[in-house]
């Protein structure tokens, strides 16, 4: 078995964490903060082997890691066939000449190892114990950590326990959802609630990740502290487990498409994924005329306002990028970056190959202020706080407001006299709902939907748009009105 040799750095805040070590066996957490998510290096200082959890299909940080860590890699394992993000388990474990280990229950057409209830996957000392742990998806298993003496220490739980709940078992529709949640109850007291309260609990999804509804925001707990305070396990019976469980809060549309590649062995990349080429403005404005190419600007919605490329996606980087271009564009499209910069470049380029949106062309070189010196104008919008739009609206001005929240933030407080169409159907639902003629005000909550909103309503035609930068606490703390079909 040979060692990786491939070097790479890692994106801000994504650098190996050691967050569990005794007796010669270590945990280092590589977070992906575009997802929420987690993967994991197991590794064993004795026999200077390691294994990968859940890798995610830029491999080159997991080859950097075990470089570092002078390991070599023995297996890349998968909890399960992940919807959210495309795996780099089975590349990685190519690259290394290695073992690449998924559920049994996966009928997989590349060549894998079938991993079975109980089977037990040896860790120099210490050992990983395979669970099965349906509940998230059918397929799903868990890995039990024992240290050399054999008790458990760490569980590896994917998304069947996150803290404060478990991921969502609705992803696959609703043929499979009422079974999933059974099975994520026996999960929950059969396998996990026997389980030591001391053994740490470290899930692939956490909170931020849409995968999981009402999770916090740590990317640890222990089993203990979950029996104590989450809502899931403390749930007295499986109807009250049902009621608990399952939401319908939206989850991004491009969710099925990395399950099925997973399926398909994934798509892999080359470990020192290269830098996104500068585009000339004349290329641009060329790419941004043909069908299937969007132009993404991820600057913040303050300077997108000031002067933007006519057309351009607003979806700006201080928020879940990856996340909202997945539930807005194909993965078929091409895109042109506009941005602050190669920093911030890089951690938008590595979150959409994530999720397999591998169509960036390049960036704008030279910015806004190339794009006008070489002669073509810049689009503007409006921007003004709730304030100023309940001014308007008293003293008599035609507008619309929209409002681009999902329906249950709306029905919880909204404006009176507001529409309410949430973000993921609005260029879908906005000409036979609002009136072209009219200026609309769009808002959310805090102003990031409403900067997505405001420009995927200009890219259809509306002429005037303007982004209210607050949400209905702005227009009357208290205010309230009864809902009706379509408005608020």
């Amino acid at each position: 078995m040979t060692r990786p040799s491939a070097t790479r750095t890692h994106l801000p805040g994504e650098s190996p964490r050691r967050v569990w070590q005794a007796d010669g066996l270590f945990v280092d957490l590589l977070p992906s903060l575009d997802l929420g998510n987690s993967s994991f290096v197991v590794g064993d200082l004795h026999s200077r082997q390691a294994v990968v959890i859940d890798a995610t299909r830029d491999v080159g940080r997991y080859l950097d890691a075990l470089r570092r860590s002078k390991l070599s890699l023995g297996w890349a394992l998968d909890t399960h066939l992940h919807a959210d993000f495309v795996s780099g388990g089975k590349q990685l474990a190519d690259i290394s000449g290695t073992r690449f280990g998924i559920s049994a229950e996966v009928e997989a057409p590349f060549r894998h190892v079938a991993l079975a209830e109980h089977e037990s996957i040896d860790l120099g000392p210490g050992h990983l114990t395979v669970l099965r742990t349906p509940g998230h998806t059918p397929e799903h298993i868990s890995f039990l950590l024992h240290d050399a003496g054999g008790d458990p220490r760490v569980l590896f739980s994917g998304g069947s326990l996150m803290a404060g709940t478990a991921a969502r078992p609705d992803l696959l529709g609703p043929r499979y959802t009422n079974s999933l949640v059974s099975a994520e109850y026996a999960t929950l007291h059969a396998i996990y609630r026997p389980l030591p309260g001391a053994v740490e609990v470290l899930p692939t999804h956490a909170g931020g990740s849409f995968c999981g509804v009402g999770a916090r925001s740590v990317f640890a707990s222990t089993l203990g502290r979950e029996r104590r305070s989450n809502p899931l396990f403390r749930a007295e019976n499986l109807a009250q487990f049902f009621v608990r469980y399952l939401s319908d809060a939206p989850f991004p549309s491009y969710y099925g498409q990395p399950r099925t590649t997973n399926l398909a062995g994934g798509k892999p990349l080359e470990p020192e994924i290269p830098a996104l080429p500068p585009l000339a403005p004349s290329a641009v404005e060329q790419l941004r005329q043909k069908p299937g190419t969007t132009v993404l600007d991820i600057r913040p919605s303050q300077a997108f306002d000031t002067g933007h490329v006519p057309g351009a996606l607003s979806v700006p980087s201080d928020g879940p990028v990856s996340a909202w271009v997945g539930w807005l564009r194909s993965s078929d499209e091409s895109f042109v970056l506009v941005d602050t910069g190669p920093g911030v470049r890089r951690v938008v380029q590595i979150a959409l190959l994530r999720i397999g949106y591998d169509g960036l062309r390049g960036y704008l070189d030279g910015g806004l202020d190339g794009y006008s010196a070489a002669g073509f104008p810049l689009a503007t919008s409006g921007r003004v706080p709730m304030a100023a739009v309940r001014k308007r609206m008293e003293s008599g001005q035609a507008l619309t407001l929209l409002d681009v929240r999902n329906a249950s933030e709306a029905a919880v407080q909204h404006v009176p006299g507001s529409i309410n169409i949430p973000l993921p159907r609005l260029e879908a639902e906005a000409h036979r709902t609002l009136d072209p003629t009219l200026p609309v005000y769009v808002h959310c909550q805090s102003g990031y939907r409403a900067a997505i909103a405001g420009s995927i309503l200009e890219r259809i035609g509306f002429e005037s748009v303007v982004r209210v930068t607050d949400g209905p606490s702005g227009w009357a703390p208290k205010a309230r009105s009864t809902p009706r079909s379509h408005r608020h």
